[in-house]
């Protein structure tokens, strides 16, 4: 998370695991604190680990309920 860390503050994060081996299973999802920071991070290329990174916006309805920040994964 260290890297999407420096577009804004990051309000949860969850990287996603095989429920039986607990390895990571290649990807997560991140809540940012502030909607402008999403446009930012989907406009740019994302190279982590040597590997390019796919990102996808999606606005969950439970990101706004009760005023709750942006969603992204």
């Amino acid at each position: 998370m260290k890297h999407f860390g420096k577009y804004g503050e990051i309000v949860d994060s969850v990287i996603m695991k095989d429920r039986h081996i607990q390895q990571p299973r290649g990807f997560g999802f991140i809540i940012y604190g502030y909607p402008s920071v999403v446009d930012q991070v989907i406009e740019e290329n994302h190279i982590i680990n040597g590997k390019q990174v796919i990102i996808l916006a999606k606005f969950l309805k439970h990101c706004f309920k009760n005023l709750k920040p942006q969603c992204i994964y």
